[in-house]
């Protein structure tokens, strides 16, 4: 499925997974070669101890970025942020690569939007390019090809069109 929605030019963005540090711990569908895999780190930019690792079972280096992920405040909805409740049941601090995905997600939209603008399109084989050239290191299956964020993925753009 998502090799289908990327063939249509739809980026595909998942969480790892909080299934910890150990190896081969990112499962489906973050382990799909096309999709856009995000791991989670902590205020300090550390990898969060429960975010799933690379290298998938045949052996592609995930996740494909990171993203903040650890006490996250969001809203309250349900008994897992019940407990972590910081202001009554509105709004709690909720950890987990499911609180970094929207984070890479939003700057990803942004950026496919300004893409378009400047007669672009951007693709998942994109994002990777923008983040490798900006932090010039080889990915790995801890932090994939580093932190995400809007400006990286503008700059790109605007040297790439």
């Amino acid at each position: 499925v998502v090799r289908q929605l990327t063939e249509r030019g739809i980026l595909v963005v998942i969480a790892a997974g909080n299934s910890g540090s150990a190896a081969q711990t990112i499962g489906s569908p973050g382990s799909a070669a096309d999709a856009l895999t995000i791991g989670a780190i902590n205020k300090a930019g550390l990898v969060a101890d429960f975010s799933s690792r690379g290298p998938t079972l045949l052996n592609l280096t995930k996740p494909d970025c990171v993203a903040p992920g650890v006490d996250i405040l969001s809203g309250s909805t349900g008994f897992i942020a019940l407990y972590r409740a910081v202001d009554g049941i509105r709004f709690a601090a909720i950890s987990g690569t499911s609180m970094a995905t929207p984070a890479a997600s939003g700057a990803i939209a942004l950026a496919e939007e300004y893409a378009r603008r400047q007669g672009g399109t951007l693709t998942t084989q994109m994002v990777k390019e923008a983040l490798a050239h900006h932090y010039d290191r080889e990915p790995d299956n801890n932090v994939g090809y580093g932190v995400i964020t809007y400006p990286i993925l503008k700059q790109f753009i605007d040297e790439a069109f």
